[in-house]
């Protein structure tokens, strides 16, 4: 069923005009709703002044909230708090991101006013601090494979999963004077927005008020593709890493809508864990349902690699320098004759979606086009992944860098304890043996739930006396 869109409630301010509920998606609406934000409709201004809510809530009269940690790595999302190890990565979780305070909005409500100050315009310009996070399965819809070159040199990883749970996280106003000071005041009987990062002035407040913080949040389920990049990719991009992520992400975007035929917007991206930190870079398919294009990218290299030409193509470069650069060296790109832009212009890697990234793109930088030329030459190679290993008590955090086997990677593995977990259908002769000779202990984790589960107590147990 497809999810419901976030709504605002525009009262009749005449006997002329009725009231109304203004309808946006959830991504767009926790911005364009946010907290004190104005909205403008029918020739006339509204400010977003309170959340409605449900009639859940505490004993003390408090809104549930709720927490989560999210994986300085890659920028995935967990709400267990016992949780030892991301679920996609593997990085430890004991320097996570929790993010406290955590309250989903569903509609919201305005009320009109007769004048804009100059902190309102203020107010709109610097925009809200948004932080996209994600959940992905465990056991079904999820898919992981690694990019490797002619060398068999790692280049990057992709995570695909046709159920993801996305989150976007309104963690407060852009520029506010304590960043490490997130969410919003509210109160809790009302719903009303309390304080000046909610557009309230001093004279608003009510000796009666109840007042609680609450960082504001929206979900949904969409086709999601993290990709991660190897450590060694960010020393060889140096200082320019922030650019070369946040150009590689829109590039990437404009190959996928020309290689599968959508229309700007059906296809989405954010960096991840956050803007400051672009470990890795999340696409999810915004229309309903999905468009199909990610899952694709996994399963079909001729895709993947379609998706890197139409990047380039998209860059201003010919298509004979594209031919020599993939059959040769990324220096062999040229730009079409007459090409007027430099860094980027509407016509290649700047949208309307990427506003706020276009001082960062480039489309000269050669560790970019370096980049995508070798992507464009790589091959498969499937990457393991831990399914339930959390639920297990005592159960240290396996490494972050997988062990390579032959053409595949066994992400489950102790290096310190030298030993190794692989699932039942990857335990084949072959493997064992060569775990053997690397000195490695395997640990194959049977299909059942019962055997499955003893089986993962040794392994705890075996890990915590070695």
């Amino acid at each position: 069923f497809p999810r419901l869109p976030l709504m605002a409630f525009i009262p009749g301010v005449s006997d002329q005009t009725r009231d109304r509920y203004l309808q946006r998606p959830r991504f767009l609406a926790i911005a364009e709703f946010g907290p004190g934000s104005l909205v403008y409709h029918e020739g006339r201004a509204y400010r977003v002044d309170r959340a409605m809510l449900g009639s859940s809530g505490t004993p003390d009269g408090k809104l549930v909230t709720f927490a989560a940690s999210i994986c300085p790595a890659c920028g995935a999302g967990h709400d267990e708090e016992t949780r030892e190890a991301c679920h996609v990565c593997g990085h430890p979780l004991a320097a996570a991101h929790l993010t406290r305070d955590l309250f989903r909005v569903d509609n919201v409500a305005t009320r009109p006013i007769e004048r804009i100050t100059a902190n309102d315009e203020e107010r709109r310009r610097q925009g809200f601090d948004l932080q996209t996070t994600f959940r992905m399965p465990e056991d079904r819809g999820r898919q992981d494979v690694e990019l490797v070159d002619g060398e068999d040199a790692p280049l990057a990883i992709l995570t695909f999963a046709s159920a993801a749970t996305i989150r976007r996280i309104n963690r407060g106003l852009r520029r506010r004077r304590d960043e490490a000071e997130i969410g919003f005041l509210i109160d809790p009987r009302t719903g009303r927005w309390r304080g000046k990062s909610a557009g309230e002035g001093e004279d608003d407040a009510s000796p009666l008020d109840q007042t609680q913080r609450i960082t504001p949040v929206v979900e949904d389920r969409k086709n999601a593709l993290l990709l991660r990049l190897p450590a060694s990719f960010r020393q060889v991009a140096g200082d320019e890493i922030d650019q070369v992520m946040v150009t590689l992400q829109h590039a990437l975007v404009r190959g996928i809508q020309a290689a599968f035929q959508l229309e700007e917007g059906e296809i989405l991206a954010e960096p991840t864990p956050n803007r400051k930190e672009r470990n890795a870079i999340l696409f999810y398919e915004a229309a309903e349902g999905g468009a199909g294009a990610l899952g694709r990218l996994v399963q079909e290299f001729d895709q993947c690699r379609a998706v890197t030409r139409e990047a380039l193509r998209a860059m201003h470069f010919t298509e004979t320098s594209i031919d020599l650069a993939l059959a040769s060296d990324a220096a062999a790109l040229e730009d079409v004759d007459g090409t007027k832009c430099v860094a980027g212009c509407y016509q290649c890697l700047l949208s309307y979606y990427n506003q706020p990234d276009h001082a960062e793109i480039d489309r000269r930088l050669p560790v970019l086009r370096e980049f995508l030329v070798r992507l464009s030459n790589a091959s498969f190679a499937t990457v393991g992944t831990a399914t339930d290993l959390a639920p297990t008590s005592g159960l240290p955090p396996f490494d972050a860098e997988p062990l390579r086997v032959g053409d595949r990677l066994i992400s489950m593995v102790w290096r310190k304890h030298r030993v190794a977990a692989l699932e039942a259908d990857w335990a084949t002769d072959g493997a064992l043996e060569a775990l053997a000779d690397m000195g490695f202990e395997a640990v194959v984790l049977p299909h059942e739930g019962a055997a499955r589960h003893a089986t993962l107590e040794a392994l705890a147990a075996r890990l915590g006396a070695a």
